[in-house]
């Protein structure tokens, strides 16, 4: 919001004082703040990189808290990684389990929807991942799919989570495979189909 307003001395220490307590806290500002209720769950992004002999590396956010009931951190050290991670976690702040069989055409077309609308973030989030492995582990082989995954933390109004609650639902998000060739065809990252539980590749170009 305060974007949108001259930037003045004032303002600027203002936005600077709610980002810091943004990243300190864990509350992510977004549109729906300023409407009623809360959102259903806070998300959290990891990365499977998956290799060809079966061998999984899961590479977690940096931003999770240890325990999630109650978890502070150093704030505006990484505050645009930070935003921009929130950014791909967005639809999984509103997708629940319980909510896709009621709906799944609808549940499915927004999840394309999403992947297609972030195909080029989620692309180069995944290629940071990528590269940060490989500098780490330069002798590891490029056939290697990348999943990217929502950790999904279920906030709840009227009450205190139990044991089993806090434990997040993982969901699959997208997929990468970085030795692939590029296929105008297609976009670069697959989607992942919640209702079938697949990933899917999405053709190039707008869609209806």
């Amino acid at each position: 919001m305060l974007e949108m307003v001259p930037q003045t001395p004032p303002v600027v220490r203002a936005r600077d004082g709610m980002d810091a307590w943004s990243e300190l806290s864990g509350h992510v500002q977004s549109w729906d703040m300023f409407s009623t209720g809360n959102l259903p769950a806070s998300v959290f992004l990891e990365v499977d990189i998956r290799f060809a002999n079966g061998d999984i590396v899961t590479v977690r956010s940096p931003f999770e808290p240890q325990d999630p009931v109650s978890a502070v951190r150093p704030p505006v050290i990484y505050n645009r990684v930070f935003n921009y991670e929130m950014r791909l976690g967005l639809l999984h702040q509103f997708m629940l389990a319980e909510a896709i069989p009621k709906d799944a055409d609808e549940w499915r077309k927004t999840a394309f929807k999403f992947v297609r609308q972030n195909n080029w973030y989620m692309r180069a989030y995944l290629k940071c991942v990528w590269a940060d492995y490989r500098a780490a582990h330069p002798d590891a082989p490029e056939d290697v799919e990348l999943v990217l995954k929502a950790r999904q933390h279920r906030n709840f109004r009227d009450r205190v989570r139990s044991a089993e609650e806090i434990t997040p639902t993982v969901w699959p998000s997208a997929r990468w495979l970085p030795a692939r060739a590029e296929d105008p065809a297609f976009l670069p990252i697959e989607a992942y189909d919640p209702v079938d539980r697949v990933f899917v590749r999405l053709p190039a170009g707008e869609q209806p």
